[in-house]
């Protein structure tokens, strides 16, 4: 039977865990132009890339679109509180 980790694997989510478990000292921004449903996979698949990477979002409802950068850690604790 399937975990509901196991349920979220998909092309996305695997090479957002892959690029970030790298041993590269260079810093990995990743960008994405709609939902962050790739990036919540990644993250209940492996959380240890919390804070090796940095998001970048463009996204929003309105007319005006939002830009967000912030680290993984980041975006959780936001939306935690």
């Amino acid at each position: 039977m399937e975990t509901k980790h196991e349920r979220c694997v998909s092309e996305g989510s695997s090479l957002i865990i892959e690029e970030a478990m790298k041993d590269d000292p260079r810093p990995l921004y990743v960008l994405f132009l709609g939902p962050l449903t790739d990036l919540a996979a990644a993250y209940l698949q492996e959380p240890r890339i919390a804070n090796r990477l940095t998001a970048i979002w463009i996204g929003g409802g309105g007319l005006i679109p939002q830009v967000v950068l912030s680290s993984i850690s980041e975006m959780i604790s936001m939306l935690r509180t």
